[in-house]
């Protein structure tokens, strides 16, 4: 009587895990990467918000197309504790001509799903179809004009009036 080799033959649950393993791990890394390309991949969108301004002054340039620029700090209507300063040609001029308080004022925002705004700029000021041009996007924002009583723990503030620190173009969250 002889006795069969088992060793030598592998059973049916054997071979079926040696493929399900591999296309299940495949899968599952197909999964992660459409999640994270979905979640983290950033994305431009353009916003539109109103925003009230006042003129700076004018800077010489020395260039001989645009022998001048001319500053504009810019509020957000929805909320005035961020601030941003744009400069271009006749900028002022054209601002004062139009008698308008509030620009609309386009930008190009870009960020993802899982980290909300990573960064914008300035893209325009529209003053109805007149699209006003832009040199340079400087410096912005928050400005807090209460004088600097009460809480100085910025997580505290934070908390107690979240309405200030929510910036008006993050259409990401």
């Amino acid at each position: 009587m002889t006795v069969p080799n088992n060793k030598a033959s592998p059973t049916f649950a054997a071979g079926l895990r040696l493929i399900v393993v591999p296309v299940g791990l495949v899968v599952a890394f197909c999964t992660l990467l459409v999640f994270g390309l979905v979640w983290f991949n950033d994305e431009h969108r353009l916003v539109t918000r109103q925003m009230t301004w006042q003129c700076m002054g004018t800077l010489d340039t020395g260039n001989g197309t645009y022998p001048h620029v001319e500053s504009v700090n810019l509020w957000f209507v929805e909320n005035s504790y961020f601030q941003e300063e744009v400069s271009g040609p006749s900028l002022c001029a054209d601002l004062k001509s139009s008698g308008q308080t509030n620009v609309a004022v386009i930008f190009d925002t870009w960020g993802n799903k899982w980290v909300g705004l990573h960064g914008y700029y300035i893209q325009t000021i529209s003053l109805g179809a007149k699209q006003l041009t832009i040199y340079d996007n400087g410096s912005g924002g928050f400005r807090d004009n209460t004088g600097g009583y009460g809480n100085f723990n910025s997580e505290d503030d934070k908390r107690a009036n979240p309405q200030k620190y929510r910036f008006p173009p993050d259409t990401f969250r």
